[in-house]
């Protein structure tokens, strides 16, 4: 969520004008208190969220001001990847990843790394089934389809998860039997991700 001040100072205009546009457009708006943590069903129902002493917009009300605005949300794939560890590709991820939220982007995040900390900041306490390994093996006896692996957060973040079997990743790729660029490509362009 971002507070409507700071939605207007990005877009380049005044809070007035934007309370006038929510208005103007029937956002749906709850009220909640400030104190208390928001729940997680208001982000794809509700467009605004009022307090005692700021209105925040939703990824879903950010996203119908782009639109209005006519915003191309074209698919972009982001790629973050350093051999060398600890230079902060997981923080950055995780970052890119909140923040294209906030705006109302749609983002799937493909956890790769054998260590899934990615997996652990944006879904906490749970094991998983299916990883980024699963969807690429050959191997019927661990094979799966890209909808069982993608883990739903909210109507704005998904994410395909890691667990211990993508230790055997890098082996499977290295086998040579798909083309990463095409595959991977393919492989996504079906889904309603930005």
């Amino acid at each position: 969520m971002i507070r409507s001040t700071e939605l207007a100072s990005f877009l380049k205009t005044s809070p007035q004008n934007l309370n006038n546009l929510r208005v103007k457009e029937g956002f749906q708006e709850e009220i909640i208190s400030e104190k208390e943590p928001i729940p997680k069903d208001l982000y794809g129902t509700m467009d605004t969220l009022k307090g005692p002493r700021n209105r925040y917009f939703t990824p879903l009300g950010v996203r119908k001001i782009l639109e209005k605005r006519n915003y191309p949300f074209k698919k972009k794939i982001v790629s973050i990847s350093n051999l060398k560890g600890g230079v902060g590709k997981t923080s950055i991820c995780v970052h890119l990843a909140r923040m294209a939220v906030t705006f109302g982007f749609r983002v799937l995040v493909v956890d790769a790394d054998k260590q899934g900390n990615a997996t652990g900041q944006l879904i906490s306490g749970q094991d998983f089934k299916y990883c980024l390994f699963n969807i690429i093996t050959k191997d019927k006896n661990f094979q799966c389809n890209l909808e069982d692996a993608i883990i739903k957060v909210n109507d704005f973040l998904s994410v395909i998860p890691s667990n211990l079997n993508n230790q055997r990743l890098e082996m499977e790729l290295q086998k040579g039997l798909i083309n990463n660029i095409g595959y991977f490509g393919r492989l996504f362009k079906q889904q309603d991700y930005d």
